[in-house]
């Protein structure tokens, strides 16, 4: 993808509003040139490429400094959903995150919308908990045309703004993974703040960049990552997220159930070719278990009075 001369931007804290005032964490070790489509796909296999990640010195939310320049709408359009395989795993996930979020939400007369979520199957998990009325938004056509005949009526290709749904619609609005790579995240949660029903839940999924996993690789850390802006921790996410005006904010970790050949992927060490034919022969690859790799959510409430 060709590049203009002086794309990258400096960016600033999304809690502390301000530019510098950081510390580098891990420099920088792509350019321009290797950008491409194809880095913005989610969930794609790692590459450990990355941008400079800096530390703000004030609040020490973690954030990609500089940018590329770049209209995400366009790139995140052509993107490609290429993650079918773990789908079992991730909608079991998904749907415990759903259950602990809704559990004071009358589901049968509640909408819920859901922001970047591929081809909808955690759209298909509300669905079968019960929400009244589903909606996806989605800019991704390829994630949109492997939806399911029964969500993708209900699923809108764009990014994401308040004028997609009526304002104040939605008793649920949640975004897995998503969060990591808004680049205006005050904008995003007043966005959704917006479209959301006096009492409205929130539920944010993203990386702990203080896990366990994270603290060990550094920057080979699957998270450590061009498409992402900023990464969170329990204390940043929840001052950004109680910052933007919402209440009785709750963090916690999460486990997810993963594939053993998608764990291996993420390892910073290649197997040799031989073995991993031996393991995928044998069936072992395709082992699930629950494992908490380092990743947390957010439950909030949108107030009865702004």
């Amino acid at each position: 993808m060709p590049q203009e001369k002086n794309s990258l931007i400096k960016t600033k804290c999304a809690i502390c509003k301000v530019p510098g005032n950081s510390d580098v964490v891990y420099k920088a070790n792509i350019t321009l040139e290797e950008i491409e489509i194809a880095t913005f796909s989610a969930r794609r296999m790692p590459d450990r490429k990355t941008n400079q990640w800096v530390k703000c010195r004030t609040c020490g939310l973690f954030r990609s400094d500089p940018i590329l320049k770049i209209d995400l709408s366009e790139i995140y359009q052509e993107s490609k959903f290429e993650y079918s395989s773990e789908i079992y795993g991730l909608s079991r996930t998904y749907r415990r995150l759903l259950r602990t979020a809704s559990k004071n939400i009358e589901l049968s007369n509640s909408n819920v919308l859901e922001i970047g979520g591929g081809n909808g199957f955690a759209l298909y998990e509300a669905k079968k908990l019960g929400f009244m009325e589903v909606t996806g938004v989605e800019p991704s056509q390829d994630a949109i045309d492997k939806a399911s005949r029964e969500i993708r009526p209900r699923m809108i290709k764009s990014m994401f703004s308040n004028n997609l749904v009526g304002e104040g619609s939605q008793e649920l609005i949640f975004a897995m993974h998503v969060f990591d790579h808004v680049p205006d995240p005050a904008d995003f949660l007043a966005n959704i703040r917006a479209s959301l029903a006096p009492n409205g839940v929130l539920l944010l999924a993203v990386h702990n960049v203080h896990s366990f996993s994270a603290n060990l690789l550094r920057s080979t850390s699957p998270i450590i990552d061009v498409e992402h802006t900023y990464l969170y921790d329990k204390k940043t996410l929840k001052a950004i997220v109680t910052q933007a005006g919402f209440e009785n904010v709750r963090v916690s970790s999460y486990a997810n159930l993963y594939s053993l050949e998608y764990l291996l992927q993420l390892v910073p060490v290649k197997l040799p070719v031989r073995l991993m034919k031996s393991l995928r022969k044998l069936g072992i690859l395709k082992l699930k278990t629950w494992i908490r790799l380092g990743n947390i959510y957010v439950v909030a409430t949108k107030s009865v009075v702004d």
